[in-house]
């Protein structure tokens, strides 16, 4: 490369070099087992990718693009080649994904990477990827940012939103400092600067709640803030009583309908809101509102409730609300494929939200697989098996395939508390003409539902017909015109960007339906081994890899001495892990991913390998504070302390591993919005 060095931009060498380059990457991608087989061959693979990818940037920096194909490439295929190399990270010093991070930093072109870098950051709170923090400061830090100068406050926000996600133990102290120190000393600037930019940060209460606030301020003067001391005017201060707010435009909407006018103040409010989480770094209240908004307004203007769940998802990617409008506001759109797409991708994401189960559910009936219905709504009574949408809808699914007697059992279990499961009883009792045993349920309905029971039994025959046309009738929402004139170019640009993004959904999709397919049982084997193969023409597919090994026992011993392409996936590692292993195993593990070792213990737990060192590590874990919006992990800590404190066997616990593992897997960024 030296020698190439002294050479005219325009020298044809250089597009030589350009389209060899690019060629070597591409091949490299495809075929990294040969190299992999060899010894040593995990860390020469990470080493000589490397370097390719360091050579992009290096002859392509200062306005001097020199390899166009190679810069084009990797801006474009980016976020696959995080979720490909992802998988070989084996410590700080080899780790191809921190290469990857380093060059999209410098290739990018704007800002077009802003949220990529700041999830980059959060990550980087686990140990094993502390060192992924500089990659994400260096994004958030080459982001143009149209002042002389800079620097970008999201460095400021990053290294906060890193901060915040670290546990709250004085052990991290000076990592801390250190990282703060650091920064200053990159872009020497007056206390009263770095006053300015932390002011917002250090006085909100949720950021304020954790002690890394207190180690910056006693290691720094220039933060030890004072309550009398006056905020500048550009710093943004949240509005009193949002919800308030939400409620009286909720009741403005039911009035006048979405008048330009409201509409415009739901914007001045979120903007309001986006600007204090761009400043702080805490997006409670935007995630939140932008959620709130979105289902008041979706049934009038479902492409500005989409744009406003994609905006809340950049901020909050395991919003389980947020996923289940955004699929609600595309059906209404008329795009009930995008949103069954979605659907899936949510469940796995959130596999605790009974809401996602149960639409997606619904959109299985839609198109017949009502075997597979049934499944996602027995997999939500797990859940929940009080709730009253699941076993109603499950009692007409039953019905669907003739299975009336476990219907009416399923809805039998909660009439006592159920007026709904009553009236829907009532409802199967006609379809199936058992008129005696309806009236004997009568006194449980309420009299609007009373009065309807009676008419259909009056009307005999007839009333029995309406009843089976009704249950066999689809709950698909309807595609809605747009009775908003400003939603159309909104959602001309939503649906663009949805369209962008479902390829990968839908690659997902199908893996996640295969997931299904294997748990429901060997009549739909076949099928299931047909769609996981097909995402595994692609190996480097993690999911698959996954989803494959938990169903598959065979596979996980084919698999023996090939998963070095997966040295850093440790949902592949745990997936793929053979019966006869022995607790060397399981530590080797938990070492080289302390992060994810809740995951490792499980997967000792479930095997019966589990010893008190195991137990107790996990005992630990469910005691860890969790994060507002990551109700999964909220979920799973519930679940297993009530299993850890119970003498009971827990028939579920293999369904949570299995969940677990899925839900950990890498997916790729791409599978969230990155941009609104």
């Amino acid at each position: 490369m030296a020698l190439m060095g002294d050479k005219a931009t325009d020298a044809p060498e250089w597009n030589l070099l350009d389209r060899a380059l690019l060629q070597w990457l591409q091949t490299r991608r495809d075929a990294a087992d040969e190299v992999l087989s060899r010894p040593g061959g995990m860390e020469r693979f990470i080493r000589e990718t490397g370097e390719a990818f360091r050579t992009v940037w290096r002859l392509s920096s200062a306005g001097r693009c020199t390899l166009p194909q190679s810069c084009t490439w990797i801006r474009a295929e980016l976020f696959d080649l995080l979720r490909w190399s992802e998988n070989f990270s084996v410590d700080a010093t080899f780790d191809l994904s921190y290469t990857v991070l380093i060059a999209g930093a410098h290739l990018q072109e704007a800002n077009e990477y802003r949220f990529l870098w700041l999830r980059i950051c959060e990550e980087a709170a686990q140990p094993r990827l502390r060192h992924r923090l500089d990659a994400a400061l260096l994004g958030l830090a080459s982001i143009p940012t149209g002042k002389a100068g800079g620097p970008s406050h999201d460095l400021i926000v990053g290294l906060a939103r890193w901060a915040y996600r670290l546990p709250h133990s004085d052990h991290f102290k000076n990592e801390v400092v250190r990282e703060w120190r650091a920064l200053k000393a990159a872009f020497p600037r007056q206390p009263s600067f770095w006053h300015g930019q932390w002011l917002a940060i250090l006085n909100d209460e949720r950021m304020a709640a954790h002690p890394f606030t207190a180690w910056l301020k006693e290691s720094d003067p220039a933060l030890q803030l004072k309550r009398e001391v006056t905020r500048p005017l550009r710093t943004p201060q949240l509005p009193k009583n949002i919800s308030s707010i939400i409620l009286d435009m909720q009741q403005n909407l039911r009035e006048q309908g979405l008048t330009p006018l409201l509409w415009q103040k739901m914007k001045d409010l979120l903007s309001q809101l986006e600007s204090y989480a761009d400043t702080t770094g805490e997006n409670y209240f935007l995630v939140t509102s932008c959620t709130n908004i979105a289902r008041i307004i979706v049934n009038e203007a479902p492409g500005l409730a989409l744009t406003l769940t994609r905006r809340a998802l950049l901020w909050a990617p395991a919003n389980g609300y947020a996923w289940s409008i955004r699929a609600t506001a595309l059906d209404l759109l008329g795009r009930s494929d995008l949103a069954e797409a979605v659907l899936w991708e949510a469940m796995r994401r959130i596999p605790s939200n009974v809401v996602i189960y149960l639409e997606l559910a619904s959109k299985c009936v839609d198109r017949d697989s009502l075997v597979e219905a049934e499944a996602l709504l027995r997999q939500a009574l797990t859940l929940d098996p009080n709730d009253e949408p699941t076993r109603t809808e499950l009692a007409r699914v039953l019905w669907l395939q003739n299975h009336v007697d476990e219907a009416v059992e399923v809805l039998r279990e909660i009439i006592e508390q159920s007026e709904v499961a009553s009236y829907t009883l009532c409802s199967l009792y006609i379809a199936e003409g058992r008129e005696v045993d309806a009236t004997k349920l009568l006194d449980r309905c309420n009299q609007v539902h009373r009065i309807t029971i009676k008419r259909l039994i009056a009307q005999g025959t007839a009333g029995q017909e309406e009843k089976r046309t009704y249950l066999r009738q689809s709950r698909r929402r309807e595609a809605i015109k747009q009775s908003v004139v400003l939603d159309a170019e909104i959602t001309e640009h939503s649906i663009s960007a949805e369209l962008s993004e479902f390829p990968r959904l839908e690659k997902i999709s199908r893996v996640a339906r295969a997931d299904l397919l294997f748990q429901i049982g060997e009549q739909s084997r076949e099928d299931a081994l047909q769609l996981v193969d097909m995402a595994l023409t692609d190996p480097a597919d993690a999911y698959a890899q996954v989803v494959k090994g938990l169903a598959v026992p065979e596979y996980r011993e084919e698999m023996q001495g090939r998963i070095g392409r997966f040295v850093g996936s440790l949902p592949v590692r745990l997936a793929l892990t053979p019966e006869n292993v022995n607790s060397e195993h399981w530590r080797e593990l938990v070492r080289q991913f302390p992060e994810g070792q809740h995951l490792t213990r499980l997967m000792q737990l479930i095997r019966g390998q589990a010893d008190d060192i195991a137990i107790a590590a996990l005992k630990s874990w469910c005691n860890e504070p969790t994060h507002w919006d990551n109700r999964w992990d909220h979920y799973l800590k519930q679940t297993l302390h009530q299993y850890l404190d119970s003498d009971e066997p827990s028939r579920n616990l293999t369904t949570l591993a299995h969940n677990a593992l899925t839900q950990a897997v890498d997916v790729g960024f791409n599978a969230t919005p990155m941009a609104a």
